[in-house]
């Protein structure tokens, strides 16, 4: 028995510990330039490897304490003037070891009647450590009112960003607001985004 417990002592001491790290994704959204009133569609949000160095400053940072070989973040998705389901977070595998599998969630977005004139939509998607915001990514679109016969723009632009995260995760708060400016015509200036989590309720 000694000698059992001996051996096993010694092949943990033997394992490499994985210090702490910071991932870093390249968040996305895949959905169309344009769409029709009353049309549901499918919306992917995902996240990718950093391959190009300009994205550095737009990438979601995401740490790992030491030990960690992955952690979940949370996907909010906000969509003015769409009807989405499924309702409320989706979660998002972050692996050491990439695995592209568990780094994308899908909505289905239904468009509402955008008015007598084709509307230019933006939807957000939100990225969340527990109760800490960590980045957005952001992607447009028009929706088409049925019966219209006019010009039928589109866009499918889009923009991310990743906020500055400290390397060392802090303890999470229990209540988050997060309060985000944008200088577009025709949009609010302002875009307030809230989260509330208590561990085991």
């Amino acid at each position: 028995m000694k000698e059992i417990n001996e051996t096993a002592l010694l092949a943990n001491e033997t394992q490499p510990q994985r210090t702490a790290a910071t991932l870093r994704r390249d968040p996305r959204i895949d959905f169309h330039e344009q769409v029709t009133e009353g049309v549901t569609n499918d919306l992917r949000v995902r996240l990718d490897e950093v391959l190009d160095p300009t994205a550095a400053a737009t990438a979601l940072n995401i740490p790992l304490r030491a030990g960690e070989t992955s952690i979940d973040l949370y996907v909010t998705l906000n969509a003015p003037g769409f009807d989405v389901q499924p309702v409320g977070d989706r979660k998002i595998k972050v692996r050491l070891e990439r695995d592209p599998a568990t780094e994308h969630v899908d909505f289905r977005l239904t468009a509402r009647h955008p008015g007598p004139n084709p509307a230019r939509r933006i939807v957000c998607a939100d990225f969340w450590l527990g109760n800490q915001p960590i980045g957005s990514v952001k992607h447009a679109t028009f929706v088409i009112p049925n019966g219209w016969t006019g010009p039928s723009p589109s866009d499918g632009s889009g923009a991310s960003f990743g906020l500055l995260v400290p390397p060392v995760r802090r303890e999470d708060s229990d209540f988050t607001i997060l309060v985000e400016g944008d200088d577009e015509t025709g949009q609010p200036p302002l875009r307030i985004a809230m989260r509330s989590e208590f561990p085991g309720e």
